[in-house]
């Protein structure tokens, strides 16, 4: 039997995994359905549910039907897709609640697998299928007609993928941190906010930098060389980081979990 990948046990896993977590996801499809119904009928007591018009999101023109699920509902559900690894990880390398998946018969490698699975497919589909009939259940209400076209389809799984790319530092953070996850993770994004924004507000107020930057004779050859690599990332830079993120971040959070023990 191979010690680091067998398919069976991986199977297995998966299922005992899901049912350990089982509470977790259920509570976060009754915030879901709480929330949603919370907006729902805040809107439709404060203002006109029938309100159409156009709007564009992410570079895509939506119609007015798919308006009142991506300006009020669709927060909803991106608040609970990135609260997926908080809430099940959330006592990952603790002594004594995190025994139990600790001592489960499988390698490191299925235990990372399974927990992307848990956290970037299963609970999202099923989040995302509550979206979806509630989204229909309220139209229905309203008496609004649904616009299920591709660009609309294709608009909200984009935007998806986009929420599974920010989940997967969210992720890395709770695989990073033994303790205090929460507050350590908003308190790395605080410092590299900072630090960003302090060195580009640096070289802005240093113009003799970019004057010197300005006067260097640039051999033509590397001219070429940076010009073919701006092209290049204009064509292919999506696909790179639709590549890298979140493969990224799982990669560096199974790194960590390796060298981590309870």
């Amino acid at each position: 039997m191979n010690s680091t990948f067998e398919l069976n046990r991986f199977g297995k896993l998966i299922k005992t995994d899901f049912l350990i977590n089982k509470s977790t996801v259920v509570k976060l499809l009754l915030g879901l359905l709480l929330g949603m119904s919370i907006v729902y009928f805040f809107n439709a007591y404060f203002f006109s549910p029938k309100t159409t018009s156009t709007i564009i999101i992410n570079d895509e023109v939506i119609s007015g039907d798919a308006e009142v699920a991506y300006n009020l509902y669709l927060p909803l559900l991106e608040i609970c897709i990135f609260l997926i690894p908080i809430l099940i990880f959330y006592n990952l390398y603790h002594k004594v609640k995190d025994v139990q998946n600790a001592m489960l018969p499988a390698s490191q490698l299925e235990k990372m697998l399974s927990a992307i699975i848990q956290v970037s497919i299963i609970t999202p589909a099923l989040l995302m299928i509550l979206f979806g009939l509630l989204l229909l259940l309220f139209y229905l209400l309203n008496s609004q007609s649904i616009d299920l076209n591709a660009q609309n389809l294709q608009a909200f799984f984009k935007n998806y993928f986009t929420m599974i790319q920010i989940q997967s530092f969210v992720f890395l953070g709770v695989f990073w941190f033994r303790d205090n996850k929460i507050l350590k993770m908003i308190l790395t994004v605080i410092a590299v906010t900072v630090a960003f924004t302090a060195i580009v507000a640096l070289l802005v107020e240093h113009h003799q930098f970019w004057n010197w930057l300005a006067g260097i004779e640039v051999n033509q050859g590397l001219v070429k060389f940076l010009n073919d690599c701006r092209l290049f990332l204009e064509e292919y830079g999506n696909i790179i980081l639709a590549i890298l993120f979140p493969l990224l971040p799982w990669t560096v959070a199974f790194w960590k979990f390796k060298r981590t023990q309870i």
